[in-house]
């Protein structure tokens, strides 16, 4: 894989498969044993614990399909190890998403996490360094 997409995105999937299977839980379009499952799994993808399940390279073709469903896949088969039920990557992890909304989304909230978590405090610490420099 040349170009496999950052720990940040792959665990922004993760909480938006949480926070889907949560809403759907909440709109009792999904069984609450099913909602846990995928909500368990779901945030050990967002806790970076399954980076590499994820093969799916950044440069592909559409919307990002490949990578939402990349995501279910992962998740469903998580899930059904915590769960009797058989989970399902389309309808249950899937639901009420299109990748059209997920990846999108994904990218915002990856971008988010890296300018807070890496941009920010490697400026910060610049910032340090020139006003120490300064001082001399």
């Amino acid at each position: 894989m040349d170009f496999p997409f950052t720990k940040s995105f792959v665990s922004s999937l993760g909480l938006i498969k949480d926070a889907a299977a949560k809403a759907n839980l909440k709109l009792k379009l999904i069984s609450s044993k099913k909602s846990k499952a995928i909500s368990k799994a779901a945030k050990e993808v967002w806790q970076e614990k399954h980076h590499h399940e994820f093969p799916i390279d950044v440069f592909q073709t559409g919307s990002g399909t490949s990578s939402n469903m990349n995501a279910n896949e992962v998740i469903a088969n998580l899930a059904g190890k915590f769960s009797k039920e058989t989970i399902s990557p389309n309808d249950d992890v899937n639901m009420s998403q299109s990748s059209n909304d997920v990846i999108p989304t994904a990218i915002k909230i990856s971008a988010h996490l890296d300018l807070t978590n890496k941009l920010l405090p490697a400026i910060d610490k610049l910032i340090n360094v020139i006003e120490k420099r300064l001082n001399l």
